[in-house]
């Protein structure tokens, strides 16, 4: 420290504190804009004064009990360092009495004459160079404010403007009624302690610092300002719980900009493994088992006259209810038919009644049909071939005929989707930010992207999805309701978009306010980058109480 400040002298005399000075400033009055004080006189130095001044010595009231007494005890030096004065470090060394306290039910019994007009109770500087220490180190790092108070004569460590700093930070200065804020979280450490940042939307000043994004602090809070109407936020569950537990009925606002993030974060990959998908050659995939299976019984059930095949379907249907547990009234109601109609097909007669010598030969092949074809074998003739005499090649016909129809279809995309390939193999690869921007603007650079949309039939529906969402959080469509692009995505085979669907129906409310309501959290992610360069700031020095006052006092 350049500068020492003396501790406390006693004096016993009742003496003016007079020091003898010749220098520059011995004939200087000094005003302190104060009448209890009286200057006696100065003393200079080299680069410091030292103004000496004096009490009226009247008496003063005790600060325990407020007994006002006259009865002096002695005298004492304070030294409180002030303000410079022509570049020149200003001590102010003041002559206070001692006095006795007369009430008897006083603990205090001799107190000392207050002087809370120039500093704090104990202080050792006024609160003017208080003030100065608490402006520069708002700015600056502790000891950068140290070194700058140091050009401007006062002595203060980096220590001390940290702790005169961190006075500040105990309350809220705004005292904010507002109705309308925004809730943030960020990162005080790493993937170990969050905390959370309030901003007044309307008047874009900072009101509170959490201590936490969960818990007692978000909900103290809340419960200390029922007044709010509206509450900006993003998707974080932690905001959304504390705020249905606490004010149920305030009208939450989920904020644009993270809605479109999740929703391009969400899709993008997907699209990309779409993409990848598109340039990777297909192997045509046979019937398993259990289709084959269907597929085949649903031929054979369709063979016959018109009149067999409404019997045999009335009989299936009615027996299937049966075995669902309806009686025979009930089965008959949802049928359209009569009860005794339904109970004569049921009981009196069997399935083999109404059907042919073909369809009972066909039903005894079926399960060594559906193994021959699902191990790679779907061709009429060869299928001939391998049952040998024991079915016709014609009635193989008759009962494969969808099954071929179905699969001749698929096998004819997956030779296209190879043909394809092999054309546009040199055609060059789509990244995720060229999706991304196709997605937010409408247009990509990338021709491949453009073909992609055109060509193939999932990658246009799930983009146009994905740009339905945008117009609608933007704004710019006139059919603005959420629920109906809910369904619509909830509807698609994405799972991936199904899931965000699902997501956003859980807070479709505040989605929905989101659209109608044009305010956005983004006013609270600049006052986060700006708490984030405070703490980078203070180094590893950044408490939670200093970080408070840096950030609600330096707006």
């Amino acid at each position: 420290m350049d500068q020492y400040i003396s501790t406390t002298h006693k004096y016993t005399s009742k003496k003016r504190n007079t020091p003898i000075n010749d220098g520059l400033f011995h004939a200087f009055k000094f005003s302190l804009q104060c009448s209890n004080l009286q200057q006696d006189g100065i003393s200079e130095d080299a680069c410091s004064l030292k103004v000496f001044l004096h009490t009226p010595g009247r008496g003063a009231s005790c600060p325990s009990c407020g007994h006002f007494s006259h009865r002096l005890h002695s005298y004492y030096s304070r030294h409180i360092e002030d303000l410079e004065v022509y570049n020149h470090a200003l001590e102010l060394v003041i002559k206070v009495g001692k006095y006795y306290c007369d009430n008897v039910s006083c603990p205090q019994k001799i107190f000392c004459e207050p002087l809370s007009f120039l500093a704090r109770r104990y202080g050792r500087r006024s609160h003017l160079v208080e003030e100065r220490i608490r402006a520069v180190s708002l700015e600056l790092t502790s000891r950068k404010a140290s070194s700058l108070l140091r050009l401007l004569h006062i002595t203060a460590s980096a220590s001390s403007c940290l702790r005169i700093l961190q006075q500040c930070g105990q309350y809220n200065p705004t005292q904010s009624k507002s109705i309308y804020v925004g809730i943030d979280d960020f990162a005080y450490k790493k993937g170990q302690k969050y905390m959370g940042v309030v901003v007044d939307q309307m008047t874009h000043e900072p009101i509170a610092l959490l201590e936490d994004r969960t818990g007692e602090a978000l909900d103290n809070w809340l419960y200390q300002n029922p007044q709010l109407q509206y509450i900006s936020r993003d998707r974080g569950r932690c905001f959304i719980e504390s705020i249905n537990r606490v004010i149920p009925g305030v009208t939450q606002i989920c904020d644009r900009f993270h809605l479109i993030k999740n929703m391009t974060d969400t899709m993008v990959p997907e699209i990309e493994k779409m993409i990848r998908q598109t340039k990777q050659r297909l192997k045509y995939e046979y019937p398993d088992r259990d289709t084959a299976s269907s597929l085949i019984l649903q031929d054979i059930f369709n063979m016959g006259d018109a009149r067999h095949r409404e019997k045999l379907k009335i009989y299936r249907e009615s027996l299937n209810l049966k075995m669902q547990g309806m009686t025979i009234e009930q089965a008959a109601a949802q049928l359209g038919r009569k009860s005794r109609y339904i109970y004569r097909i049921i009981h009196n007669r069997r399935m083999g009644t109404y059907l042919n010598q073909q369809q009972k030969t066909a039903l005894k092949h079926v399960s060594e049909l559906s193994t021959i074809i699902s191990a790679g074998c779907i061709t009429r003739k060869i299928l001939a071939q391998k049952m040998g005499n024991k079915i016709s090649s014609a009635l193989i016909g008759r009962i494969t005929l969808s099954l071929r129809r179905m699969y001749q279809q698929k096998r004819r995309e997956v030779k296209e989707h190879n043909e394809r390939i092999e054309s546009g193999s040199k055609i060059q690869r789509v990244s995720q930010n060229q999706i991304r921007q196709y997605i937010l603007k409408g247009r990509s650079d990338n021709p491949k992207l453009a073909e992609l949309y055109k060509s193939s039939p999932q990658i246009r529906e799930i983009l146009g999805i994905c740009k339905n969402f945008r117009d609608i959080i933007n704004g710019d469509t006139y059919d603005k309701d959420i629920r109906k692009w809910i369904r619509e995505a909830k509807a698609t085979p994405n799972r991936a978009l199904t899931n965000f669907a699902y997501g956003i129906e859980k807070d479709w409310e505040a989605v929905q306010a989101a659209i109608d309501i044009p305010f956005s959290n983004g006013l609270l992610e600049g006052t986060v980058n700006k708490i984030k360069a405070v703490k980078r700031q203070m180094y590893s020095r950044a408490g939670i109480k200093l970080l408070r006052a840096k950030f609600l006092y330096s707006q």
